[in-house]
């Protein structure tokens, strides 16, 4: 199990942009989608075509759940360093 954070798309949100949101990188920004399409949750234009609309749910999973099941999905390029406000830098994974 893990816990997943719930993101309302709003007009001009793509993958890409909630990904920098949300997991520091647009690198994940097509496994995310990939994670979304195949949600237990997903609405209609998500699973049939892994469409993003606006007022859709996004389901934002740890990175480690992307590289996991999506690892081929994932762009090249390093994997963002987390710094929780007024902390140390967490690992990636």
């Amino acid at each position: 199990m893990y816990d997943e954070q719930t993101y309302t798309a709003q007009s001009g949100d793509t993958f890409e942009s909630i990904s920098k949101k949300f997991l520091n990188s647009g690198n994940y920004a097509k496994a995310l989608q990939m994670h979304n399409q195949n949600h237990a949750r997903a609405g209609r234009e998500m699973a049939n075509a892994g469409k993003l609309t606006p007022g859709e749910k996004i389901y934002i999973p740890p990175t480690s759940i992307l590289e996991q099941r999506y690892a081929g999905a994932i762009a090249s390029g390093s994997p963002p360093t987390i710094v929780p406000a007024g902390g140390t830098p967490l690992p990636n994974r």
